[in-house]
């Protein structure tokens, strides 16, 4: 189960099929869709309250278990974000790793602390991947050790097949343990 939250001013329809570029399939992609932007009818955001956030993912969590209890075990799920959503699933994952032993965070300033990391793994998170753009390289640089991090300083802020691509060597070995992820 790959749950995604995607920025500001975005939508889960234009990024639940995009992320589909690392999961080809093999996984169920839940967006949940956050709240309308005042004035602007295909606009998304996220309350600015994680707790409200979070509650917003495991509800949407329940609710497709509930739906198609036969086809989906959501939990333990991997939780992924791009920009706003990633600040979101950074702080979700990192206190919650129980529920989302995995994070792929793309462009956030909000990449780990050593500590942060620390009580991600006591807690039972199995691994993070930080990718970070030519904005966010210097978050990266600051805080990130090795494979748990992707510098990306020559692609602006965004996502795509390119970024997918680029992304997906590390993806693979993020979820490689888990055999729901097996090709």
């Amino acid at each position: 189960m790959l749950v995604v939250l995607h920025g500001m001013g975005d939508s889960a329809s234009a990024i639940c099929p995009a992320f589909d570029a690392l999961v080809e399939g093999r996984s169920w992609i839940l967006c949940p869709r956050g709240v309308a932007i005042p004035g602007a009818p295909d606009e998304w955001t996220f309350p600015i309250d994680n707790s409200a956030v979070a509650a917003e993912v495991r509800a949407a969590l329940a609710a497709l278990e509930r739906a198609h209890p036969d086809r989906v075990r959501p939990r333990p799920a991997l939780l992924a974000g791009f920009s706003l959503g990633a600040m979101f699933a950074a702080a979700i994952a990192v206190v919650d790793p129980t529920t989302f032993p995995r994070a792929l965070i793309v462009d956030t300033h909000h990449v780990w602390t050593q500590a942060q990391r620390a009580h991600f793994v006591a807690g039972g998170g199995r691994g993070a991947l930080f990718a970070c753009s030519r904005t966010y390289v210097g978050d990266c640089r600051r805080r990130c050790r090795g494979e748990t991090c992707i510098e990306l300083p020559d692609r602006e802020h965004g996502y795509d097949d390119v970024l997918f691509a680029r992304l997906r060597a590390s993806f693979e070995r993020l979820v490689a343990d888990d055999a729901r992820w097996s090709r």
